[in-house]
């Protein structure tokens, strides 16, 4: 375990010494999100917390498993799963977001379905390959992955 620098002046730099360190952009983002998180202090009123709630397929029982995620300072998530049940009503802002997010559903399919096309139009092998297959929007259903409902709170 790396212990870190305390925050001084002499660990400081200004905006033209930043300029001069030649930073890659990982190094900015990380630099940037660590000095965000180590401003904010320990303390659970006076932090940003970020909550995930992730709606799992239903599965045949017609159980709907739900994962819930808490975090702060950009630290590892603890995490439960439960049943939606469980879990009880949704306040009203986040069922209203879900009525719009379902409700738009098929213009983000169209949406995916133009942007797979461009993709393959740009991807097309050279003739003397064999085609390619491209996927329909059914066989997406099958894929446990893309029937993930999730909402973050921060």
């Amino acid at each position: 375990m790396q212990l870190l620098e305390p925050v001084s002046d002499e660990n400081s730099y200004d905006e033209d010494e930043i300029d001069s360190h030649q930073l890659n952009d990982d190094d900015i983002e990380t630099s940037a999100t660590n000095k965000v998180n180590q401003l904010e202090p320990f303390i659970f009123e006076q932090c940003k917390v970020q909550i995930v709630i992730t709606l799992l397929p239903t599965q045949q029982t017609g159980d709907r498993p739900v994962m819930i995620a808490a975090s702060s300072h950009g630290d590892f998530p603890v995490v439960t799963i439960l049943n939606q049940e469980e879990l009880g009503d949704f306040p009203p802002a986040i069922v209203q977001l879900l009525d719009e997010l379902k409700a738009d559903f098929p213009n983000r399919q169209i949406r995916r379905n133009i942007a797979q096309t461009k993709v393959v139009k740009t991807n097309k092998p050279p003739t003397a390959q064999a085609p390619t297959r491209t996927q329909t929007a059914s066989s997406d259903i099958t894929k446990p992955g893309s029937n993930t409902t999730q909402i973050s709170l921060f």
